[in-house]
């Protein structure tokens, strides 16, 4: 799914540039996102050494406040799936011969906050920095949780790109 979403945005060519309704004399801006994420080594949502990337998508609207200070909210999704490392494994029996498998399930992760990104030099294709602070939610797959239940917690955005 998060596949089809990420081929969708950049088929479209959304990567990092502006909506093309968007006024280019305007001061907001509205920016599909793509990119990729890490999560912490002891999420379940990577493997053990954290080298683990997954594909994200997003929208971002910011306020140009002054010179390249932008402001602004962010929502992003993904879907990545749980390492087997975390978890125990089962062994299974069957006509003489013995398998070993590891349990794994895909969950969608929703992230939201507020987010400040700074415009590094002048010209079409500066490059930027972003930071931020969040929350975000994951969900596990409905029909593995019998439920809808969620975790969630605070999160913090740091990243960069060419505008």
């Amino acid at each position: 799914m998060c596949r089809n979403v990420a081929a969708l945005l950049a088929a479209l060519g959304c990567g990092a540039t502006a909506l093309a309704a968007q006024d280019a004399g305007s001061r907001f801006r509205v920016t599909p996102t793509i990119g990729v994420m890490r999560f912490d080594k002891t999420s379940a949502l990577s493997d053990l050494d954290g080298s683990q990337l997954w594909a994200s998508a997003g929208l971002s609207a910011s306020y140009l406040v002054s010179g390249g200070l932008r402001l602004g909210a962010y929502l992003e999704f993904q879907q990545p799936q749980t390492s087997s490392d975390f978890y125990p494994y089962a062994l299974f029996r069957t006509s003489g011969t013995y398998q070993l498998f590891g349990a794994t399930q895909v969950v969608s992760a929703l992230s939201y906050g507020l987010d400040a990104s700074y415009t590094i030099g002048a010209g079409k294709l500066g490059p930027y920095i972003r930071g931020g602070i969040g929350r975000h939610a994951v969900y596990g797959d409905v029909q593995v949780e019998n439920g809808t239940d969620h975790i969630g917690g605070t999160q913090s955005l740091a990243g960069a790109g060419l505008n």
